[in-house]
């Protein structure tokens, strides 16, 4: 609440966050049905209206946070859906009203059929004909947030989990993008009410940014900082689309800006060090990492950030070793951090701490391969041959197309005496010789010939 300066905009956004506010009041309230109501009757006319959408889709389950009502309160999608009802019910205007039931009717049964495309149709239906008139642009805006931060998510997560019924022909991408297309409609519609509408612009920025058209996006944030110059967030998000086109200079231009209208923007700061790099310019790329870090000291991007110069562009790995850890401890989870500190390790001879980290990441992700490669690579450098055998024999088994790992396996069978094991693994990896330096074609012709 306190993020937001004013209530409007705080209801605007707050599709998410209401349900647990609701939740929290019901704790002083004699029911989850009294607490309700006692918080949707506080809310004005215009703020109620922005709030149906939410509450359309929410209280069918759509939204993340009513799943966890439904636990605490049984009867909580159904105490929603009754206010939906009552306030369509009571509504004045003929067009809003026909929106929403059919809206609860049909858009939702398909979704609980798993049918986008009918419920892309629906939509676009009525947003063909909505009546051009200023009262329908706080609804239209609510819509189009919803689809596009909420609905477009949610959908994307169940289609990747459940079979489609056999009409659908779209894949999970083209779902995305369409629905994607649909807020932009919509935000269409809102900027054709209101020109100077800055959050319209602003959304519809992340929407073309997300479908990759950077142009429209910068068009868009652009327009932004025309109607407000103060706005560190709408310089930032230009500092990114120029980024992705490769406008560094410009990207660097728009994170400094940012800045100076809040000098304490963590993300402006570690972005604008991404640019730097981009540029070759480490001893700035670190500098507004480091900073990036004194602001939020738990930042784990600053420090991974950080933690890849040092060890690839500047290779001072004790370095390294550091911000990488702290990654470790600030998201113990972390595979990448584990695979990072796994090959500084390596780097500095420490064989048995680098394979307890590959050892980690193989648990979080039983198929990394590049994880059995360098926990491979550590068992055969303390010269423990049999375990390497097993780990680049893994790597082939899930890549086999790694010649280096046939290399090693040859190296280690070449080590145990195993000369014919040796020769067939080096035979294999001659096969694909195109994939290997020179020098290792040389290393192999030459022991192959000892052999022979």
């Amino acid at each position: 609440i306190q993020k937001y300066n004013g209530r409007e905009e705080y209801i605007e956004m707050a599709g998410g966050i209401f349900p647990i506010l609701v939740l929290l009041v019901s704790k002083g309230s004699e029911s989850f049905e009294k607490a309700v109501d006692d918080l949707w009757n506080n809310l004005d006319e215009k703020e109620k209206q922005l709030m149906i959408p939410v509450l359309i889709f929410s209280s069918y389950g759509v939204n993340y946070p009513y799943s966890i009502f439904e636990k605490v309160y049984p009867d909580s999608i159904t105490i929603l859906s009754n206010i939906c009802d009552k306030e369509i019910l009571s509504m004045e205007d003929d067009w809003l009203k026909t929106w929403h039931r059919y809206i609860s009717k049909k858009i939702i049964e398909d979704r609980l059929k798993l049918r986008p495309e009918a419920i892309l149709n629906h939509i676009n239906h009525f947003i063909d004909n909505v009546p051009k008139e200023n009262k329908y642009e706080s609804f239209l805006f609510s819509l189009a947030t919803e689809i596009l931060i909420e609905i477009e998510q949610e959908l994307s997560t169940t289609f990747e989990e459940v079979s489609f019924e056999p009409e659908l022909s779209m894949s999970i991408k083209e779902i995305n993008k369409k629905f994607i297309d649909v807020g932009i409609k919509i935000l269409n519609k809102v900027i054709e009410l209101n020109p100077t509408s800055a959050e319209a612009y602003y959304i519809r920025g992340f929407a073309y940014y997300n479908k990759r058209e950077y142009d429209k996006a910068l068009e868009d944030w652009t327009k932004v900082i025309e109607i407000n110059p103060d706005d560190a967030e709408a310089y930032y998000n230009r500092g990114n689309a120029y980024y992705d086109k490769g406008e560094y200079e410009k990207a660097i231009a728009d994170y400094t800006k940012a800045i100076e209208i809040n000098p304490v923007y963590a993300e402006a700061y570690n972005n604008r060090g991404v640019a730097y790099a981009a540029k070759g310019e480490y001893e700035k790329e670190i500098a507004d990492y480091t900073k990036a870090i004194e602001i939020n000291p738990v930042y784990a991007e600053a420090y991974k950030n950080r933690g890849l110069t040092y060890y690839y562009d500047k290779r001072e790995y004790d370095k390294a070793l550091e911000d990488w850890t702290k990654v470790i401890e600030i998201n113990p989870d972390d595979f990448f951090g584990y695979s990072m500190r796994g090959r500084i390790y390596v780097k500095k001879g420490e064989y048995d701490k680098a394979i307890e980290d590959w050892t980690k990441v193989i648990g979080i992700m039983p198929d990394a391969t590049e994880a059995y490669y360098y926990r491979g690579l550590g068992y055969m450098k303390k010269g423990d041959y049999d375990e390497a055998i097993k780990d680049f024999t893994e790597v082939i088994k899930l890549n086999p197309e790694d010649v280096q790992a046939m290399v090693y396996l040859g190296d280690c069978y070449k080590n145990k005496g195993e000369r014919e094991k040796a020769k067939e693994w080096y035979l294999k990896a001659l096969e694909k010789k195109e994939k290997l330096p020179n020098e290792e074609q040389e290393r192999l012709l030459k022991y192959l010939n000892e052999l022979n």
